[in-house]
């Protein structure tokens, strides 16, 4: 129908409804999502879908997907509630802020922490050793201020593009150039910035474009040196799906000394 109606968008929107329904469904089913399942049920009754709107149909959807996180959240699978708020972040719907709030709460609690590995007794010790103090690292640069979320209002179109930017300053607040800073996830990394390439930002201004449109997405940043070692503690970021109010994230660095 879509090929010889092209230009009909109730097609698309009920081959939208269609594949998120479905895709739903299987992710539900696998994470033990009952609630959901039956919520999502609504949609359609025995392969046929039930006199409701295609947009009204996909807020159903949506607040399925909701739900199934928030069991997820319950149940300690932060994986899985990640995979239930993400789908519903995608969903071309008007209004996702509740699934970015919860994405949102959530992050923290994806960042690995490290756990000490037991060290085994010493052979029968009269005294023992003083245990050495940690210090913390000395880095050369540290994120200043918080991570800042806002609407592309520089130079960019619309909701037709998603990216992290910011500056990096000396101790005294006097933009640098030449540094470099990283973006990446867990399978893919962005090209290198190097600050002072966009004015845009402020004196030191950096940008990297991330997506062609707004998505739910979990980052981390870090400023580097031409052999790409660390020079600044890893800034872990979050991006949302389909909110056009936060697709640009700004991140400043400053140099401690």
């Amino acid at each position: 129908a879509i090929q010889i109606r092209p230009q009909d968008e109730s097609l698309v929107t009920e081959r939208t409804v269609a594949e998120a329904y479905s895709q739903s469904f299987v992710r539900f089913q696998e994470k033990g999502c009952e609630g959901s399942v039956q919520e999502l049920q609504v949609v359609y009754v025995d392969g046929d879908a039930v006199e409701t709107a295609p947009d009204q149909q996909l807020v159903i959807v949506y607040r399925a997907n909701i739900l199934c996180g928030d069991e997820r959240m319950q149940a300690r699978d932060y994986q899985g509630a990640r995979a239930c708020y993400e789908a519903a972040l995608e969903l071309p719907i008007d209004d996702v802020s509740e699934a970015s709030s919860k994405y949102a709460a959530l992050v923290p609690m994806l960042t690995p922490t490290a756990t000490p590995t037991p060290r085994p007794p010493a052979p029968t010790p009269t005294r023992r050793p003083a245990t050495p103090t940690a210090t913390a690292i000395a880095w050369p640069y540290v994120q200043l201020g918080d991570t800042i979320y806002r609407s592309n209002d520089k130079n960019k179109a619309g909701c037709d593009w998603l990216g992290v930017g910011g500056q990096v300053l000396d101790a005294a607040g006097n933009g640098l150039t030449g540094i470099r800073i990283r973006i990446w996830t867990g399978g893919y990394e962005w090209p290198i910035a190097v600050s002072g390439a966009k004015t845009e930002y402020g004196l030191g201004g950096w940008e990297v474009p991330l997506y062609d449109r707004p998505r739910a997405m979990t980052l981390n940043c870090q400023v580097i040196d031409a052999n790409g070692v660390g020079l600044s503690p890893v800034v872990v970021f979050a991006t949302y799906g389909r909110d056009c109010n936060t697709n640009l994230v700004l991140i400043n660095f400053k140099k401690t000394s």
